[in-house]
């Protein structure tokens, strides 16, 4: 197991804020209805307190928002609060990068993935265990998604490069296909924990890319965008719904064979989307959407012209958005 305690990198010292910027975290407890904020966060080492200008992601991998995992510091750090954000600590430093997280069915269990490697926890995210790297993995896999204890997948951020799947909970990892005729890719989600190997790709210029076998194979699906570039994806079986620049939000009722343009009211960069029972949230450049009718209409919840919101995620009625405030 790794040795991930407070960050020993000497140049950590020097993840200070950039610019005008710095990190920012939102909390509601009545679907957006109010919010309360933290801005210009605090990270505590042992050696000293230091700001980062940005959160990129956060994830929560027992289902409880007190327990977070944040990556921030331009995707080089790992942190974790047990009180909502409130304080965090830091876990780990690569000068690498991180880029996304994925909780698997299990309480607790989770996965992260960036440059050349995946890195597995069990414990909320506060240790890591590094899979081993069986072959030449691309440089950077910019997605990764679990519908189970055992089944995931990773994505690569460039064209050219392999999927990689696992169905042992990440201890192997297997090569999959490439996405024949892709786009710079972004995000991917499973539709559905059954039969499990199920999942939709979106990427740049509007594309979207669909799998039945785990990414052993890739059909490229008809995209109704083709001039704005797709962020992020969610389903909640059959509906799902992908996010992306200049307001752009498309959606599917058939499980992903499908997609039909939504009108978002806004024009904004849109970075993110999380949905759950009964509402669904999109988060972008100064604003905050959320959809009561399964995506089909969207308001605006929050809209502020210094703060940009890059991921969230929402326990029913409970949310925590992150991402950076200009000051």
């Amino acid at each position: 197991m790794l040795s991930l305690g407070c960050p020993s990198d000497p140049g950590v010292t020097n993840i200070t804020t950039l610019g005008n910027y710095g990190a920012m975290r939102l909390y509601t407890s009545n679907s957006g209805g109010n919010w309360s904020s933290l801005y210009n966060m605090t990270f505590q080492s042992e050696q000293i307190n230091y700001e980062i200008y940005s959160i990129q992601r956060v994830s929560c991998f027992d289902g409880d928002l007190r327990h977070l995992t944040i990556i921030g510091g331009n995707n080089s750090h790992i942190y974790n609060t047990t009180n909502y954000g409130g304080k965090w600590e830091p876990n780990y430093f690569s000068g690498s990068g991180f880029q996304a997280m994925s909780k698997t069915s299990l309480d607790g269990v989770g996965f992260l993935t960036g440059f050349h490697e995946q890195w597995k926890t069990q414990d909320n995210g506060f240790s890591w265990t590094a899979s081993a790297n069986p072959y030449n993995w691309p440089d950077y896999y910019i997605g990764i998604d679990f519908c189970s204890e055992n089944n995931g997948i990773c994505i690569p951020e460039y064209p050219g490069d392999t999927t990689i799947y696992t169905t042992d909970g990440g201890t192997l990892w297997q090569q999959g296909s490439m996405i024949t005729n892709s786009q710079y890719m972004s995000d991917i989600r499973f539709i559905s924990s059954f039969p499990g190997t199920e999942a939709v790709v979106c990427g740049n210029s509007g594309s979207i890319y669909r799998t039945t076998d785990l990414g052993v194979s890739w059909q490229q699906i008809v995209s109704p965008v083709n001039d704005k570039d797709f962020n992020r994806v969610d389903f909640i079986d059959p509906v799902g719904i992908i996010v992306g620049n200049s307001g752009a939000i498309v959606r599917t009722t058939d499980r992903g064979l499908s997609w039909t343009i939504i009108n978002s009211g806004v024009t904004n960069n849109l970075r993110s989307v999380y949905l759950e029972a009964s509402n669904y949230w999109i988060v972008g450049d100064n604003v905050i959407l959320r959809s009561g009718d399964q995506g089909r209409t969207w308001t605006v919840v929050r809209n502020a012209s210094d703060e940009f919101y890059t991921d969230m995620v929402f326990v029913k009625n409970e949310g925590v958005v992150v991402g950076n405030k200009n000051r």
